[in-house]
């Protein structure tokens, strides 16, 4: 989807639609998530000082496979974002240092600016890095594979490293 700058009344624009799920597929690929029906956009557009700062909220669901136990679940996407946009003409020439806040600062041409684009790109930083079914997960059995938070696994701990055997009877004050 495209926004035509011309088209944003000084007062601003509001727009909420959806994203097909089919769209965010290569996201299964490169993150390990699978987008659950469509995620819901509701942004709001507003003219300011020479650019347009395009604000709003994202909702969804992803099934994602956990870190440490390798089981699948759904977790809820809410992710709310705010960029400013420049024309490109607005691009200095002159190298300078990168602050803070011109990391929110995009760019458009030909007067259109794709919000799709900054949708998807919103979406994957929406995903965690390190996906959990929940923040104590156990994880598996180092010895035999199983998933910790079904019940113990009857493992007895591993066979103890000779050279670090006396630790075990220190106790901490």
């Amino acid at each position: 989807m495209k926004l035509s700058v011309d088209k944003i009344p000084d007062e601003g624009l509001a727009l909420d639609y959806h994203e097909p799920a089919g769209s965010f597929d290569y996201l299964n690929k490169e993150e390990g998530a699978k987008i659950v029906g469509p995620i819901a956009v509701a942004l709001q557009a507003q003219k300011g000082s020479g650019g347009i700062t395009i604000s709003g909220q994202l909702q969804g669901s992803a099934v994602m496979t956990c870190g440490r136990c390798l089981d699948e679940f759904t977790e809820d996407i809410s992710h709310p974002f705010s960029y400013d946009y420049l024309p490109q003409e607005a691009i200095q020439e002159e190298k300078e240092e990168l602050t803070e806040d011109a990391l929110d600062i995009c760019y458009y041409s030909g007067g259109e600016i794709d919000i799709t684009a900054l949708v998807h790109e919103q979406v994957a930083l929406a995903l965690p890095m390190r996906p959990l079914c929940k923040e104590d997960c156990k994880g598996l059995c180092p010895e035999c594979g199983a998933n910790l938070n079904k019940g113990d696994c009857g493992c007895r701990s591993g066979p103890v490293d000779l050279r670090l055997a006396g630790l075990k009877n220190l106790k901490i004050k």
